[in-house]
């Protein structure tokens, strides 16, 4: 079986490389990014004086279909009718299929600032698999994940956005609340070191593994939580981290082995809540080491459940959540979106979570 595993890690191995050198240096490739001039600082994030700090949790929502614009526009009648929402977070695969050519591409305007800004409040986000694309412009390709240079490029467009990427991986506090946001992408192909170097991960995933380990040495916030794209643990057609996609076998590409191994030591145990999206539905995936995990991928698109792994509760449903934070706990509320008729949100499933 081991033998047969490494055949097949060589054989992926191999078919991306040549794909990409192909595309990178043929008919496919691409300009570099252009240069922007840094706008003003990002807008202060302000937690709230007296009640919970209330944070709008939507994934992979880049896709500029009707079913995003319901999904938002339910967001925006929740907030206001839970008197108001003061900062979403986006879980990645903010631009659907390939990311940004460049950081002066305008569908980051269409899909992202245009859509989040007019809520009327700050928003930061972390990087998905589409976002770094791949240098052939489709939907399957683009979820490989393998250019570095549209990562940068929405960074770069997020710079002059009231939706902020701050950095591949960063921190803030937020009252009480440290947010910790994180690259998964950049260990996805961490399993086979080499293609990882050479498509320009391995120095983004080392420089990210130290930053958690001295994060979580001096912790600022009473309440710790963790944002990535990829989960820990799924239900959905992706499934767990470490056997992706049914793979067996933790350590073969596409498998995740490495980012379930960076989670592992750096996340869970660490944090009080896991935020993840990746699989397009909504979840409560229950609870690892003190670490309450859940999925927030419906922000766009849901997809059928295949029950790779049980988990507390599974909507295959457009949604979000709602996460709200108040004296070292947190309330946790999975809303439901209907695909048709009247645009609605519906409480699905709540829990409190705290050590």
């Amino acid at each position: 079986m081991r033998t047969a595993g490494v055949a097949i890690t060589t054989a992926i191995t191999t078919a991306i490389a040549a794909a990409t050198t192909a595309a990178t240096t043929g008919a496919c490739a691409s300009t570099p990014p252009v240069p922007v001039v840094l706008d003003p600082p990002p807008p202060r994030i302000v937690a709230p004086r007296k009640g919970p700090l209330r944070l709008l949790v939507l994934g992979d929502t880049g896709k500029g279909t009707d079913d995003q614009r319901r999904v938002l526009e339910a967001a925006r009648a929740t907030c206001a009718a839970e008197a108001g929402c003061h900062l979403g977070l986006l879980l990645g695969d903010n631009v659907y299929p390939n990311g940004l050519d460049d950081a002066d591409d305008a569908r980051f305007a269409t899909l992202v600032e245009g859509p989040y800004g007019s809520l009327g409040i700050p928003f930061l986000a972390v990087l998905g698999n589409h976002d770094y694309g791949a240098p052939i412009p489709t939907t399957l390709c683009g979820g490989l994940g393998l250019e570095e240079r549209r990562a940068e490029a929405q960074i770069a467009a997020a710079r002059r956005s009231v939706v902020r990427i701050p950095d591949r991986h960063w921190r803030m506090l937020v009252g009480d609340v440290e947010l910790v946001g994180l690259d998964t992408q950049a260990l996805f192909f961490d399993d086979v070191p080499a293609l990882a170097g050479a498509l320009g991960y391995r120095d983004d995933a080392r420089r990210q593994d130290e930053q958690l380990r001295r994060w979580n040495a001096a912790p600022i916030g009473r309440v710790r939580i963790a944002l990535g794209h990829h989960p820990w643990r799924s239900a959905g057609p992706h499934g767990d981290a470490g056997h992706y996609e049914g793979i067996p076998l933790t350590g073969l590409v596409f498998s995740g082995g490495a980012i379930r191994q960076f989670l592992d030591a750096r996340v869970i145990g660490r944090f009080d809540l896991y935020l993840a999206g990746h699989d397009h539905g909504m979840q409560d995936a229950g609870d690892e080491r003190g670490t309450a995990l859940f999925v927030s991928g419906g922000g766009a698109e849901h997809k059928p459940h295949p029950a790779r792994s049980a988990v507390p509760f599974y909507a295959e449903s457009l949604g979000f959540l709602l996460v709200d934070v108040e004296g070292g706990r947190a309330r946790v509320r999975i809303f439901g979106v209907p695909d048709e008729g009247a645009v609605s949100a519906r409480l699905l499933h709540e829990r409190a979570v705290g050590r």
